[in-house]
């Protein structure tokens, strides 16, 4: 009986510590999409200068670079959430994909993305 406990103990305290681990990376793949929305909004609202072509090519690269790191950072998430070992923390814990923003090679080549969408409603 005392090592049915003490078996039962074990198995409970590892599948909590998967648990956790789980959680852990899931939230800060969504943290670095999150920040990567915010900071390609921030780039985006931006008035544009009018000085020069030069600052208007640079913004223009910080633009697309800010695009390319959001991207990434959406491709990352995705594939955190759909790791099998992943899959029971993602259906409690409503970490899942939102309105098809999965990544595919359509959605990488635009240069608008819709960055409200996929933040999570709290």
């Amino acid at each position: 009986m005392e090592l049915i406990v003490l078996v039962g103990g074990i198995f409970v305290f590892c599948v909590a510590g998967c648990f956790f681990c789980s959680l852990r990376q899931i939230s800060r793949c969504r943290f670095d999409v999150e920040t990567a929305a915010r900071q390609l909004s921030l780039y985006r609202s931006r008035p544009l200068d009018g000085r020069n072509e030069s600052d208007a090519a640079l913004r223009q690269r910080q633009i697309e670079v800010s695009e390319t790191i959001y991207q990434d950072a959406i491709a990352t998430y995705y594939r955190a959430i759909r790791k099998p070992r992943n899959a029971i923390p993602v259906f409690f814990l409503d970490f899942r994909e939102k309105r098809g923003d999965a990544p595919t090679e359509e959605k990488k080549e635009r240069t608008e993305t819709k960055n409200e969408s996929f933040i999570r409603e709290e």
